[in-house]
């Protein structure tokens, strides 16, 4: 009955609004009302029109427009409704003009029930007043052309539609970890043990070439119209370390649907989380995989489809409903063959500094963000981000001086490097592959700009290995009972876990030949010929007696570098024999090891081809053995 309910039907809506008593009460419903319909009523005023709702008799809704105001009016029956707004002014007038005092008697108004009319001054809240006055002017062309005009770092380019409501982009930044550490006191990482043996920062670095082998690094995605950057940029790195923890074992995404809508203390969803609390859940629950809208990949894919920021129209954010939560599921809908229970991947606590100790989830100080990215893997990075910033397209981003602030948003953090003199990082974003350098953007490092370089959150993981068993004086025993050209023995305490001797093994060059085409392969040479006999026993310690590198042992220590100690003793050997013994000392492993980027990884394996490149291009500088300071 429309006494006591004014219905919003016409403009598209289901929610009816109630007429209570007190008014405080009706101005209360009227304002979610206003905001409701919002968008249909900017319509109406855009097109400066008249619209007539033809399935109900008795119902139009009217527009009036002027220089000074704007005005809609509603009649139904007995029943006028009056919104008028008065431009430039924070408060519309509603007045409700009713011959059917029934109507009026809601109301605790002795005026309005003498005169059948009751008139309100509705006070704007500043979000309303901005929808009715600004727009979303930031998104035009003329303010692209201006940002381009000041900004001397970036350019900037349409990434969303000049018509695309605030909302829908206000909606994208869900982040609330920006400046998060220093409210909450940490926990920080600032040492590692890793960070000792790992001391070197490359000058330029790239999570994607580093780990070439893990696919996701580089994947960009799609939030679609949802507020869980947060849930994207960690659950994005989580997937990257558990691949660098694996060595490429484990490669796939992980659920940002999973972590979206089940972790509820990390907070609300599609409206915003704490970037921390998502680590944390990964600790303590784990997570499922999980890839991209309306694919099979992995247990739980994410399930709100992508939008398109570039255009109106079908497709398009502002074309779809803002995503509400979703329920949390408990089962594998994508590839339901995956069992959910085992497929869950969890982070290890495990003690690797004094300040880091009973959690494996931690906020990053500035100095330590370079060496947790390059031993580690990836890492969540939070900003702020200003109304300029939605619009860029390449170069290092800066925030220009009249921009304003829209929200917090969460990232991935894969890399550094210097461009024009200016210091950044290498950021994902989940906007999709069309929003900025293809789905990708450099910010300023080192000054704190937005805030990111005190806003950025991470994890150490723990690989679990199975027991090294074959350490064991049974498996020492076995193979002698067998082996009929040598004998074996003990060389590494039994106890020592099988990480450790995997990580001994650093070469990437095996069967490197067959793998290639480019390369160069030897198969002759005119000194070949002068051979006259190839002896049946050959030690080269012999037969070059003066070159006192050829039998030396070194020790690599818990490192992968064997592919720079192989290349390097026997660069030192050729060097000997070449000058007859004039250059008769140890070349440098450690340079090699750590300074040659095409060559590998460090610690983690590298081309022994590539080194001998190196040797060739850059040279090597003498280095002897640990903690000496003699060159052999």
């Amino acid at each position: 009955m429309f006494h006591r309910y004014l219905s919003s039907v016409f403009l598209g809506s289901e929610y009816i609004l109630p007429l209570p008593r007190p008014i405080a009460e009706f101005q209360c419903l009227l304002k979610f009302f206003l905001h409701k319909n919002l968008k249909t009523i900017l319509h109406i005023i855009k097109n400066q029109g008249t619209m007539t709702n033809g399935n109900r008799s008795h119902f139009s809704l009217n527009f009036i427009s002027s220089n000074d105001d704007i005005q809609l009016e509603l009649n139904y029956i007995y029943t006028h409704l009056t919104i008028k707004y008065l431009r430039g002014s924070d408060s519309l007038n509603i007045k409700i003009i009713n011959t059917d005092i029934a109507v009026l008697e809601l109301f605790e108004n002795e005026g309005a029930k003498k005169s059948n009319q009751l008139s309100i001054n509705l006070l704007l809240t500043p979000w309303l007043g901005v929808y009715l006055t600004e727009q979303t002017s930031f998104l035009s062309q003329d303010y692209i052309d201006e940002i381009n005009n000041v900004a001397t770092t970036w350019k900037a380019g349409q990434n969303f539609h000049p018509n695309t409501p605030k909302e829908a982009i206000l909606r994208l930044l869900g982040s609330r970890g920006v400046g998060a550490a220093a409210k909450t006191n940490g926990p920080y990482k600032t040492s590692d043990i890793k960070y000792v043996s790992n001391d070197r920062i490359n000058k330029n670095f790239d999570a994607r070439i580093h780990w070439s082998y893990c696919k996701t690094i580089g994947t960009v995605r799609d939030q679609g119209n949802c507020g869980s950057c947060w849930a994207f940029g960690t659950t994005g790195a989580f997937a990257d370390r558990l691949c660098v923890a694996t060595k490429g074992n484990y490669n796939q995404l992980v659920s940002a649907e999973k972590l979206a809508f089940c972790c509820r203390t990390c907070g609300s969803g599609c409206k915003g989380g704490y970037p921390i609390k998502a680590w944390q859940y990964f600790k303590k629950h784990g997570v499922v995989s999980g890839g991209n809208y309306n694919t099979t990949d992995g247990c739980q894919p994410y399930r709100v489809p992508p939008c398109l920021h570039h255009q109106e129209g079908e497709g398009s954010c502002d074309s779809q409903p803002k995503e509400r939560n979703h329920k949390c599921s408990k089962k594998c809908y994508g590839n339901e063959t995956i069992d959910y229970n085992s497929d869950h991947v969890k982070s290890k606590s495990t003690v690797v500094s004094n300040d880091i100790m009973r959690t494996d989830a931690y906020h990053l100080t500035f100095s330590s963000i370079q060496k947790d990215v390059q031993i580690y893997g990836p890492i969540e990075a939070s900003f702020d981000v200003y109304d300029d910033f939605v619009h860029y397209k390449s170069g290092v981003y800066v925030k220009t001086e009249n921009a304003t602030y829209l929200g917090g948003h969460a990232v991935k953090l894969i890399g550094w490097g210097v461009e024009n003199g200016v210091d950044y990082w290498l950021m994902v974003n989940s906007w999709g592959y069309e929003w900025g350098n293809n789905g990708l953007f450099k910010i300023r490092r080192g000054t704190n700009e937005c805030k990111v370089d005190n806003s950025t959150t991470g994890v150490y993981l723990t690989v679990q290995f199975e027991k090294a068993d074959f350490l064991s004086l049974e498996r020492i025993n076995k193979i002698n009972s067998i082996a009929k050209t040598w004998k074996a023995g003990e060389n590494f305490d039994p106890n020592t876990p099988k990480e450790v001797i995997i990580g001994l093994m650093g070469s990437i060059g095996f069967s490197n030949i067959s793998r290639s085409h480019q390369d160069p392969v030897k198969t002759s040479d005119p000194l070949y010929d002068r051979l006259t006999k190839i002896d049946e026993q050959f030690d080269a310690r012999r037969h070059w007696r003066h070159c006192k590198t050829m039998g030396a042992v070194r020790n690599q220590g818990r490192c992968g570098s064997c592919w720079a100690f192989g290349t390097t003793g026997a660069f030192a050997d050729r060097l000997c024999v070449a000058t007859n013994g004039k250059y008769n000392q140890f070349v440098s492993a450690e340079e090699l090891t750590f300074c040659c980027h095409n060559c590998g990884f460090g610690c983690r394996g590298g081309n022994p081809l590539q080194a001998w490149k190196y040797f060739k291009t850059h040279g090597l500088v003498s280095g002897g053995d640990y903690n000496t300071h003699e060159v052999i």
